[in-house]
């Protein structure tokens, strides 16, 4: 999948031995958000929509290895998104 986010902003160590990231993400298209982490433990989307059921939805199973977290986009506006983990 192709990797549809940029990262603003890593911060280490704030939960314990988690970390966490922020960013935007292009709802445009269905791929993968790229945390940034080895292993990310949750990822919260914030999307832009105004029609209700126009969302883009997380689409995995955690905890997660790799930085990529796949999510579905049904060509809605992007939005930000905040992902905790190792």
């Amino acid at each position: 999948m192709a990797i549809i986010s940029v990262l603003k902003r890593r911060v280490r160590n704030v939960i314990g031995d988690r970390s966490v990231t922020t960013g935007t993400y292009n709802g445009a298209a269905t791929g993968e958000v790229d945390t940034g982490l080895e292993i990310c433990d949750h990822l919260m989307l914030k999307g832009t929509a105004t029609t209700a059921g126009s969302v883009a939805v997380v689409n995995a199973t955690f905890p997660r290895s790799g930085t990529g977290v796949p999510i579905v986009s049904t060509g809605v506006p992007g939005g930000i998104w905040f992902a905790y983990g190792r």
